[in-house]
């Protein structure tokens, strides 16, 4: 008797069908949670600069020139990667700031739509993709 050796067509198919299946539910959270973890990352960048804003404010008494002589980076991540995903920017009065955080080159790629976090010097937290929202976002695009 002589015994053949291999995989037969039918197998092959399951196992490709299978494989299929898997990265058909695998890689979207996958880039959902990438999408989060960025934006974590934005977030915690917002939180720094909003401490530096009121470390200016308690040395200077007054917000005016802050933008100019806070010490926080204005791109994220801070370490100095080749590619940002967001952008930090400062708009300040004597008794106001606003710190807009922008989702630029890849992470604005896999939104799909201008993303912007914002917190103003009252706590006040706004989240923009395809509304306006008064909250930051927890999942990938909604509240």
């Amino acid at each position: 008797m002589k015994s053949n050796k291999g995989f037969t067509l039918i197998e092959l198919m399951v196992v490709i069908a299978i494989i299929g299946i898997l990265s058909a539910i695998a890689l979207p959270a996958y880039q959902d949670y990438v999408i989060r973890s960025k934006r974590a990352d934005a977030t915690g960048a917002l939180m720094a600069a909003t401490n530096a804003m009121e470390r200016w404010r308690a040395n200077n008494f007054s917000y005016a020139g802050a933008a100019a002589g806070t010490t926080f980076a204005t791109n994220v991540p801070a370490d100095g990667s080749a590619s940002a995903y967001y952008t930090l920017a400062v708009v300040s009065t004597a008794t106001t700031y606003t710190i807009t955080a922008t989702a630029v080159n890849e992470q604005a790629d896999a939104l799909g739509a201008a993303e912007t976090l914002t917190i103003d010097e009252g706590g006040n937290k706004t989240w923009t993709l395809s509304g306006t929202e008064n909250c930051w976002p927890t999942r990938v695009r909604s509240c």
